[in-house]
């Protein structure tokens, strides 16, 4: 399997990627509700919208739950090892 790897904080993704991304998953699953980022700025799950999530996402990648993993026409969120294993 090929590895495409990419620093979000050197090539943020943009507000369209986003939302391909959140077409694999609900974009409250994309957003860090517990990045100190989120916290700093008082957001909070139910605070915004997803259009809002999507744009504050866009603007600041610390925002966005990491690692996004994208195999096989799956979306794996954050680093689970169970989930990881599965697309070995």
């Amino acid at each position: 399997m090929a590895l495409n790897v990419r620093d979000l904080f050197k090539r943020p993704l943009s507000e369209d990627e986003l939302r391909a991304l959140a077409t694999l998953a609900p974009v409250s699953e994309l957003f860090s509700w517990k990045s100190p980022t989120a916290r700093q700025r008082g957001i909070t799950p139910g605070s915004r919208s997803d259009v809002e999530l999507i744009a504050l996402m866009a603007a600041e990648p610390r925002l966005i739950r990491r690692p996004l993993i994208v195999a096989d026409g799956r979306l794996t969120i954050g680093a689970h090892l169970s989930e990881l294993m599965k697309l070995a």
